[in-house]
């Protein structure tokens, strides 16, 4: 009989986990902070402070360390000798960091530092299609040499799991498929007719309007202005959509919006604190990145029954099966991502179906719970010196995917990460 990964012998291991900043800590790692606390296990967080309030679960430490998102070398420096200070100080046992930057710094400072066990998460790689080639080769070599300093690493989706192994970033044998899921509990604990009523009163959508929420940091990766641009050109009156996030992008945004005059069908909300009641209070959901890990707004919508408009993108179109839990638009049509949304919009009966899959899916694939089970069993597993079963540390989430074709761009995919059925 499989042992649960509570079984394995021998207390937690201290964690410490190092991602760019604070919005990240709220975001991508909220849930799975506190899960893995409610697991036993200890943990240091270390993330740049970005003015917003953040809080950790009990056992847990956050550390203020102001790691700049681009290339700053005199700040790389500082930052990376005050992470390698946290870990000589506190003698972790596992560091995992998260996103480009942190991952590059966190690393290095963990060897540094004589940490033994080094993991990687990638949220979407940071050489992708579509980019130039300079920074699309300085990013896969930055990528080369972060790896060597690490003995797993982790994409979140098929597709990065395939350019990791054909871009010989890492060898098949130190890389598996994380996933990526939400807090399905909160599912019942959102989405009563007051609250609904409450957030769509505060966005302004009256009750036959028709809301479309993108949840996203305004940075350039996320693309808003597709949305923007795709919002100009729908027929739908019916159609209202809200914004919520901020970051560098937002003049922009904000610039372009008020140039197309969409006052009266757009509202840009700034960052909300209640992520699961927006979505809630939303018809469906968008999503226009040039690529995504595995978009966890989009995610969270579906296990409310939202299904999504997005571009077909990596990570994307792991999450969002076209016309079976939502509508994918190529990345560069804005003719063809407004024909998407006018679609959704129009059609209740194509929102409820979709929205009714979209619940299975996430419920299926998509549960944190799983991605917990596979982070304990992977961190207890490596603690005790063992070498985990690569069977438990794979999502097996891209079995849409492997449908759509998408399993020959690699030999070298394990049949695990392709077919399984369950998360």
């Amino acid at each position: 009989m499989e042992q649960h990964p509570s079984q394995l012998a021998g207390a937690p291991p201290l964690l410490a986990h190092v991602v760019t900043s604070r919005y990240s800590v709220r975001t991508i790692m909220r849930s799975k902070l506190d899960g893995l606390a409610k697991r036993g296990f200890r943990q240091l967080v270390i993330a740049a402070d970005d003015g917003q309030p953040v809080t950790v679960p009990d056992g847990a430490t956050l550390f203020d360390v102001p790691i700049p998102r681009n290339v700053s070398p005199l700040r790389d420096l500082l930052a990376l000798r005050q992470i390698r200070a946290i870990f000589r100080r506190h003698r972790p046992d596992i560091v995992h960091t998260r996103t480009a930057k942190a991952g590059l710094l966190g690393r290095l400072a963990a060897r540094l530092a004589g940490v033994r066990i080094v993991l990687h998460t990638t949220h979407g790689l940071p050489f992708y299609d579509g980019q130039a080639r300079l920074p699309f080769e300085l990013y896969k070599r930055l990528e080369r040499l972060a790896a060597r300093l690490s003995d797993y690493v982790f994409s979140q989706n098929l597709r990065d799991y395939h350019r990791l192994i054909q871009h010989r970033v890492v060898p098949p044998h130190r890389t598996a498929i994380e996933g990526n899921g939400v807090d399905l509990s909160m599912v019942c604990s959102v989405g009563d007719a007051t609250a609904v009523e409450r957030v769509r009163a505060e966005f302004g959508a009256a009750a036959h309007d028709v809301l479309v929420v993108m949840l996203a940091r305004l940075e350039p990766i996320k693309r808003v202005d597709r949305f923007i641009d795709a919002l100009a050109r729908v027929r739908s009156p019916r159609l209202k959509a809200v914004v919520c996030g901020e970051g560098p992008e937002l003049p922009r945004v904000r610039a372009r919006a008020a140039e197309l005059n969409l006052g009266g069908r757009l509202l840009l909300a700034g960052q909300r604190n209640d992520p699961w009641n927006v979505l809630a209070a939303a018809d469906f959901t968008c999503l226009t990145s040039d690529k995504e890990g595995l978009p966890r707004s989009v995610i969270e919508g579906m296990a409310l029954g939202r299904p999504a408009v997005a571009t077909d993108v990596p990570g994307t179109d792991e999450v969002v099966v076209n016309e079976r839990t939502g509508l994918l638009a190529p990345a560069g049509d804005a003719d063809a991502l407004a024909a998407a949304l006018d679609r959704m919009c129009q059609d209740d009966a194509l929102r409820r179906t979709l929205g009714e899959a979209s619940r299975r899916r996430a419920a299926q694939h998509f549960d944190e719970n799983a991605v917990l089970d596979r982070l304990e069993y992977l961190y207890r597993t490596l603690h005790a010196r063992q070498t985990p079963d690569p069977e438990r540390i794979t999502s097996h989430h891209g079995d849409e995917v492997v449908l759509r074709g998408l399993e020959g761009t690699s030999s070298a995919a394990p049949d695990a990460s392709l077919r399984g059925d369950a998360s």
